[in-house]
């Protein structure tokens, strides 16, 4: 993979904090308005809202962390710059599933999203810790372990799942 920018990251991580704020904000007003589903989808949107609100917290916190790293090991830069990339990508996608008068918005691919945000935070969460470590061997062992691997291989597949549902959904 390319070499890691710290900068690059930390701006990539911060526009999708604004991009999930954007489609929380586009969620409620759909749901507000009434023109997406019946009264147990809307509930369903709301709560997806409000994850979207959680990840961009993380978002924003990674993005903090990133910029004020000591240190980055180039496993940790991969895992970031591969995982901010497959985010951005996954929520866009969620986010045109949201247009008015889409037929896509169902339980199923509201269920997709809520486990993608669910690991992608998650991933946040483990980005921000691995980042406050100030060795690059100790970043290193921590990203090695099996609890972090099951989290990067749970936001990958959360990610993909999103992707392949919404291309079946499209075909």
């Amino acid at each position: 993979m390319d070499d890691f920018s710290k900068s690059i990251a930390a701006t990539t991580s911060s526009a999708l904090s604004g991009e999930a704020q954007a489609t929380a904000a586009k969620i409620q007003k759909a749901v507000t308005a009434g023109v997406v589903g019946d009264g147990a989808l809307q509930a369903r949107l709301s709560g997806l809202s409000a994850r979207l609100q959680v990840f961009r917290l993380h978002a924003d916190q990674l993005s903090r962390c990133i910029a004020d790293a000591p240190v980055v090991h180039p496993n940790l830069g991969d895992v970031l710059k591969s995982s901010l990339a497959e985010s951005a990508h996954a929520l866009r996608t969620v986010t045109g599933r949201l247009e008015p008068g889409s037929d896509s918005l169902d339980s199923h691919a509201v269920s997709a999203f809520e486990a993608l945000l669910a690991a992608y935070t998650r991933l946040f969460v483990l980005g921000t810790q691995l980042l406050t470590i100030e060795t690059e061997q100790e970043q290193q062992a921590k990203l090695a372990s099996p609890v972090a691997r099951e989290i990067v291989a749970a936001a990958h597949n959360a990610s993909q799942g999103v992707l392949s549902f919404s291309y079946a959904m499209e075909n």
